[in-house]
């Protein structure tokens, strides 16, 4: 098992007069929206409050209906109203679809199933900083290397912000440095083609013998500038566009993107269009943050994402305002 952590700095546009505005705001406007809405309790509480506002007790789903999370009640969290943080765990996985379970020595018969009304779920770590005197704060998840719900986590986020009037805008935070030799150096290789999870099998084309098909197409021995991927609006349609044109079968609503790169240093990576920021490197934690029957640490892991965020405070050149 492998797990990293994925590093977003965020901002907030204000909604004025039904447009959002080109500028970013300072997060004291948010604070002070949250001390009128719950004057009782710190600003902290009261955030964590409303972005897991009913759904401690159920789950969120996402539109095609093949990830979920919930901040289940019996999860612990880190409020710190000092430090303008939140800190916990959430649950989350896969959803739409049945899965058979099997004991990893025996393939001869499940021993149960998880069937599609369910939810196939682990624990995630996620911290938020939200500062009272500046306008960008820190989103920092942790993740498995084969198992993710960040995208349903910034769906949430984006959700929640603009109920209150303000849109929600994130970037994968990499260093300068190492984003600059990182997107130098890679190119990408591959384009895979799948099926979206959770579509109905009935609008996949029916055959038998590879009824449980993945991927159905990959394009090959080319050459895409990584760069222009992560920056370039007209250049990822343009892909887009050319995909479409080579698999005529291609369909939006049915089908992911897929993109596939190794760098100069032999690192593989993927990530699908919709979550192309994922391209970009994570932090690998090392094995302190994993415990000898293979789960997360999840002090350890804390504690990783605490030296984080207070680099990422350096590198924006933050200075805590004294009060």
């Amino acid at each position: 098992m492998k797990l990293f952590l994925d590093v977003f700095i965020f901002q907030l546009q204000k909604k004025e007069k039904g447009k959002y505005t080109d500028e970013v705001v300072n997060f004291s406007e948010v604070h002070k929206q949250l001390n009128i809405k719950y004057p009782e309790k710190g600003t902290m509480m009261a955030l964590l409050q409303d972005i897991i506002n009913s759904i401690d007790t159920t789950f969120y789903i996402n539109g095609d209906n093949s990830k979920a999370l919930s901040f289940c009640k019996s999860n612990t969290f880190a409020i710190s109203e000092n430090t303008n943080c939140i800190s916990g765990r959430f649950v989350g996985g896969n959803t739409g679809l049945q899965f058979d379970v099997y004991n990893n020595d025996d393939a001869t018969q499940p021993t149960h199933i998880i069937k599609p009304d369910e939810v196939a779920s682990v624990q995630f770590f996620f911290k938020i900083w939200l500062p009272k005197d500046f306008s960008t704060g820190v989103l920092i998840v942790q993740r498995y290397s084969n198992n993710t719900c960040l995208g349903l986590l910034k769906e949430r986020l984006y959700k929640y912000f603009q109920s209150i009037g303000y849109k929600f805008i994130s970037h994968k935070f990499v260093p300068e440095d190492r984003r600059r030799e990182f997107l130098e150096a890679c190119n990408i290789t591959r384009i895979g083609i799948s099926w979206k999870k959770g579509i109905d099998n009935t609008l996949k084309p029916q055959v038998d013998l590879l009824r449980n098909n993945n991927i159905t197409h990959i394009i090959s021995n080319i050459s895409l500038s990584t760069k222009k991927l992560l920056t370039d609006n007209i250049y990822r349609r343009t892909v887009s566009d050319e995909v479409s044109t080579l698999y005529p079968e291609f369909d939006s609503r049915l089908h992911d993107i897929k993109f596939y790169y190794i760098d100069t240093k032999g690192q593989k990576a993927s990530s699908t269009l919709e979550e192309i920021e994922c391209l970009l490197p994570s932090i690998s934690l090392d094995e302190s943050c994993i415990n000898f029957n293979n789960t997360p640490n999840w002090e350890a892991i804390e504690t990783t994402a605490n030296s984080c965020l207070e680099l990422i405070k350096a590198d924006l050149k933050y200075t805590a305002k004294v009060q």
